[in-house]
């Protein structure tokens, strides 16, 4: 995984994680791989994993069953709703990260729509 120097490399990892939800790589009731494996898979600190691993569970997509590991929540309404809370908690930090360089909501909706079509381009 080639990790984005602007942000932290948990908060990345942890968005990988949803990721799997999001295409069905993970499903409701899955155990997520255990710490060491994670980190093996992302090439990063353990610790860094840990950290991605309380990211997620504050999300409430994932819980922790002691003894057992880091599971899927089983509730698809849950998933569903709290991935779309989290989109928009990400979304809303960048859109506050832009207006601290000067640039409004229609500006980076435009620049979105500029990186979208440029996308679709280079897909072609």
């Amino acid at each position: 995984m080639d990790f984005n120097e602007n942000r932290p490399i948990y908060i990345q990892v942890a968005d990988a994680i949803l990721k799997k939800i999001q295409t069905g790589e993970l499903m409701p009731g899955d155990k997520l791989a255990s710490v060491r494996e994670l980190a093996k898979e992302y090439k990063v600190n353990p610790n860094t994993i840990s950290k991605s691993q309380q990211e997620l569970e504050a999300t409430g997509i994932f819980e922790t069953r002691r003894g057992m590991g880091v599971f899927v929540v089983g509730d698809e309404n849950i998933i569903k709703n709290t991935m779309n809370l989290y989109i928009k908690k990400r979304v809303e930090e960048t859109r506050l990260e832009y207006e601290l360089l000067g640039i409004g909501i229609e500006e980076l909706i435009e620049l979105l729509e500029e990186v979208k079509y440029d996308d679709d381009i280079k897909s072609k």
